[in-house]
């Protein structure tokens, strides 16, 4: 029986998939599914994964068009056989201890496990830190550490029973799709075990990667989705909306910060956030929850009257 499904999406990452792919596969389990999904790779990843699919019966691979992101996992998710998910960017790595720390973990009862991750800022070099202490947390207690910026919306940070996944999928054509996904997830887990381990292995180092880049695309689709996570949860009748509100000013201004990078036009975007930002601000005994340097320079900023 597969426990365990992990979706690695590939596109034109031959730089990192050996790796990323091997840092599941050394820790080989019975009950470990590997879903590999070439979203119209046009470099020789399309062969990699071939070459992988070949060894091993519990390695599917799936070639597609190009769809992008939210589409090559939502093909991983269809033909997933394991009782959990899990998701792994190309680019990226699990740590050694991973797979094996998930037997005992399939032991509690759980929607959501929740670990850490460190970042790679050069290739190799990283060092994941923890406690491996557990933690359990009801629906209400999860979402309130959420709105207090405890943690983000990466999905690739967690494990998901896949019933989680019943009705959601990610959203295609658009990018930040954590952001518009993750919270229907968290809505709908009831029980949340958080682990204090880094067992994610998140690569920086990666020119290509979107968090590198600014384009309007990329803005248009972060505001949508930080706005869909906002309204989304403010209905939800089960929040504290004054914090909900807080992460959605730290957010917004994490946008502006980027969009004054950005070479393309976006002058109509900048005034979208500056008339939600206007006269909004975050109480100084929660402010370290957030990004305090940013907020601050952001105020300093309205108050000298650049903006206006």
């Amino acid at each position: 029986m597969i426990k365990l499904s992990i979706i690695i999406p590939v596109y034109n990452t031959e730089k990192y998939l050996h790796r990323c792919i091997e840092s599941v596969l050394r820790q080989k389990k019975e009950w470990l599914e590997l879903i590999i999904v070439d979203d119209g790779s046009n470099d020789v990843c399309a062969d990699m994964c071939d070459e992988y699919g070949i060894e091993d019966d519990n390695i599917k691979v799936i070639h597609k068009t190009n769809g992008g992101l939210s589409s090559a996992r939502n093909t991983g998710l269809e033909v997933a056989s394991g009782e959990f998910i899990a998701f792994l960017d190309s680019d990226d790595l699990f740590d050694t201890c991973f797979i094996d720390d998930m037997e005992k973990y399939f032991n509690e009862v759980w929607d959501i496990l929740d670990f850490k991750y460190c970042y790679e800022k050069k290739p190799g070099k990283y060092s994941p830190k923890g406690t491996k202490a557990v933690k359990f947390y009801t629906n209400s207690q999860y979402i309130d550490l959420y709105n207090r910026n405890k943690f983000g919306d990466q999905i690739c940070f967690r494990v998901y029973n896949k019933k989680m996944f019943e009705h959601i999928k990610f959203p295609i054509g658009r990018y930040y799709e954590d952001i518009a996904t993750f919270y229907k997830i968290m809505l709908k887990a009831r029980s949340i075990m958080m682990v204090d381990y880094e067992y994610y292995i998140y690569n920086i180092s990666n020119e290509a990667s979107i968090t590198k880049r600014v384009k309007r695309k990329y803005m248009e689709d972060m505001i949508k989705s930080v706005d869909e996570m906002y309204y989304g949860l403010s209905n939800c009748g089960k929040i504290n909306i004054k914090f909900l509100e807080y992460k959605k000013i730290n957010q917004y201004i994490y946008i502006w910060f980027k969009l004054i990078k950005c070479e393309e036009n976006v002058n109509d975007l900048k005034k979208y956030i500056l008339s939600y930002l206007k006269n909004k601000k975050i109480q100084l005994k929660y402010l370290s929850q957030y990004n305090v340097k940013k907020y601050i320079a952001f105020k300093l900023l309205n108050a000298i009257g650049v903006f206006t």
